[in-house]
């Protein structure tokens, strides 16, 4: 068909049309009126006009159903978008707030570079997640050196808690725990930071470590600690084994005591109560000799400092003199076979070995009251923390009516044991642990002096310890 006026295209005459053919189909294309049923012109009035047909009346209907439903998907899209657009403009805003008040922090990689969480091992070093460490020994001031420590600031994390995996060699349980603990621990901080309204704007980062003195007398402690700790700074303090063997003993009757006196009071509340069986507590005598190279019992070989620090395999252990001094000395279980006493020719160097590559820090516990000033500033040094003066702490220990005093007259024989153990640790540490480039100590003189008296029977000089004592740090006992 042939473009009308309409479209802008002039209709020209084609073979055979006239001009009144041409007009009519001009007025055609360019009439706004529908086309009639009749083609004749005189046919002009509103009755002869073609209603719509009813197929058309219903497009027209779907038509605009159609429109309106697109527009009202469109509204909803356009709000959905709105908000969406709005709340993750919000959480980028409250993020970058957070960020920008956020004051304490801790340096962690991902997780999936330390753990592999699906086959629950450590694929890297967990340094991140524990810069030191107070390790042993029992009973030689280790709550008091880490309650000092944890004064720093409270961005220094130290757990505390005594069934710390690491004690088992679960070193991957306690990353996966450890690491979830120091991400709340920083927000909780934080968010205290900011209801305080402090405005400071100094950055601090979190340093966070360990309590667990019981470390050093098990078989896998150690080993957790060198196949996945290479730079942690480890705290070992010592003290002289015959106060050590007293403290331990006094601990353990109190604690039985303590039992007992609350099963009679659940006893007398709840007659139904059984009472339970238990051991009768050991005298210091049943205490002479261990029965196992690591245990958590009361017994005088774990007074061997020495055979547990050589796990760390900080010496070269490649003279018959050191095997010798690193050979097990063992005693009987009863007094009369204490006079017997020898090394024992089953027991060499404890194994498993297990070289550590980071640096220990050696305190001996004397040094928290005698050399407090000297060892505040080494071990601040060492710690890279600023440790406040230590707050003087009661001497009293433990007093009961059933404590011993090892300096009774009935316990020499206990103390000669003791005092063999002491000697060949002291000669131990001097002459070959102290020699290595990685355990450090403060007051160095005081330190090599301290442990050249442990020969001696401390019960002699006693008057003069405790008047060095009176007013500072809680011995422990």
């Amino acid at each position: 068909m042939r473009k009308g006026p309409d479209n802008g295209v002039e209709l020209t005459p084609l073979a055979g049309e006239t001009r009144k053919q041409l007009a009519q189909e001009e007025e055609k294309y360019s009439s706004p009126r529908l086309p009639l049923n009749d083609i004749s012109e005189a046919s002009t009035t509103p009755q002869y006009q073609t209603p719509p047909a009813a197929t058309d009346y219903r497009w027209d209907r779907t038509v605009l159903r159609c429109e309106v439903k697109a527009n009202q998907v469109i509204r909803v899209l356009a709000i959905g978008c709105i908000l969406i657009f709005g709340y993750v403009t919000q959480g980028a805003a409250k993020r970058m707030w957070h960020q920008r008040t956020a004051r304490f922090s801790v340096s962690l990689p991902p997780m999936k570079q330390l753990l592999d969480t699906r086959g629950r091992k450590v694929v890297g070093s967990l340094d991140p997640l524990m810069q030191f460490g107070v390790v042993g020994f029992n009973r030689c001031g280790t709550n008091s050196i880490s309650s000092w420590i944890s004064k720093a600031g409270e961005h220094v994390v130290i757990d505390t808690h005594t069934h710390n995996p690491l004690r088992n060699g679960q070193s991957f349980v306690f990353g996966t725990i450890t690491y979830n603990h120091l991400q709340e621990h920083v927000e909780k901080l934080n968010e205290k930071h900011r209801s305080t309204r402090d405005h400071s704007k100094e950055k601090v980062e979190i340093s966070s470590g360990i309590m667990l003195p019981s470390l050093m007398n098990t078989r896998k402690g150690p080993l957790s600690l060198s196949n996945d700790f290479n730079s942690t700074k480890l705290i070992v303090s010592i003290r002289h084994p015959v106060f050590w063997f007293q403290s331990l003993y006094n601990q353990r009757l109190h604690q039985r005591s303590r039992r007992k006196d609350t099963s009679r009071e659940l006893r007398g509340k709840e007659p139904h109560l059984k009472k339970k069986s238990r051991k009768s507590m050991p005298s210091p005598w049943d205490a002479v000799g261990c029965k196992k190279a690591y245990t958590q019992g009361l017994c005088t070989d774990r007074a061997e400092f020495h055979r547990y620090l050589a796990r760390f395999a900080k010496t070269a252990m490649d003279t018959s003199e050191e095997l010798e001094a690193l050979r097990h000395y063992g005693c009987g279980d009863t007094v009369p076979k204490v006079k017997n006493c020898a090394l024992s020719d089953e027991d060499g160097v404890l194994k498993p070995l297990a070289p550590f590559g980071g640096k220990i820090f050696v305190i001996e516990l004397s040094q928290i009251r005698a050399r407090k000033d000297e060892l505040r500033r080494d071990l601040s040094d060492y710690l890279g923390l600023d440790l406040p003066d230590m707050s003087p702490l009661s001497n009293k220990g433990y007093v009961f009516d059933e404590a011993i005093d090892i300096c009774d007259g009935q316990y020499k024989d206990i103390r000669d044991v003791l005092l063999v153990h002491a000697r060949r640790s002291s000669r131990w540490i001097l002459d070959y642990f102290l020699q290595s480039p990685d355990v450090l100590v403060s007051s160095r003189e005081y330190f090599v002096e301290t442990l050249e008296n442990w020969g001696k029977d401390p019960c002699d000089s006693r008057r003069k310890t405790l008047e060095l004592t009176e007013e500072h740090v809680d011995y422990d006992w």
